[in-house]
């Protein structure tokens, strides 16, 4: 889910409260707004691979398929179990090697597509902008100034995790996005 918004306040010069033509309400009151972007999802589906190779011997396919799916071990559990709340990337694995293993030779592997029921870390970000905006000159040349906030919770967001069980750090989830940023602006309209 995204939602967006803008929501201009209503005070100052024109406004519902404190709607004088003073220097007060003209120019510290009013022309407040904030806007934002809030975004939620859940986990991506999470596909498993191997490095092995199809290869047969005949002139019509030298390569079937780029990677295999690997096969499920009967009664292993895909997942380690630690959620993404508590996970430490430094030393936790979020996908269990024990429950994967090559296929045979010139077999394709049991694994489906994407795994049932194992999804990759949920996101949740919220950016929020605050403006305000000064009339210079009769209304018609303005300046905005805006502190922007991005990420304003600070909430972690992880990325997926290493997938290829021939990787050394499958399991390992290794990167994840951008703590909280500010950044200030200032802009002229007319």
């Amino acid at each position: 889910m995204v939602a967006s918004y803008t929501y201009e306040l209503p005070f100052g010069t024109g406004k519902r409260f404190a709607n004088g033509k003073d220097v007060f309400s003209k120019y510290v009151i009013g022309g407040w707004s904030i806007s934002g972007i809030h975004t939620y999802r859940a986990g991506t589906p999470i596909a498993v691979g191997t490095n092995l190779r199809l290869i047969t011997t005949g002139d019509s396919l030298s390569q079937t398929q780029p990677t295999l799916r690997p096969n499920l071990v009967s009664g292993g559990s895909p997942r380690t179990g630690l959620s993404c709340g508590g996970f430490d990337p430094a030393t936790s694995l979020y996908l269990n090697l024990a429950a994967f293993t090559d296929p045979a030779p010139f077999s394709f592997g049991n694994a489906p597509r994407r795994l049932p029921n194992v999804r990759g870390c949920t996101y949740s970000d919220e950016n929020i902008s605050l403006l305000k905006y000064f009339p210079v000159v009769h209304e018609r040349v303005s300046m905005r100034l805006g502190a922007d906030f991005f990420n304003i919770f600070n909430r972690r967001h992880l990325g997926g995790p290493a997938t290829n069980i021939d990787n050394a750090n499958f399991g390992r989830i290794s990167g994840a996005g951008p703590p909280r940023i500010m950044q200030l602006n200032f802009k002229i309209l007319w």
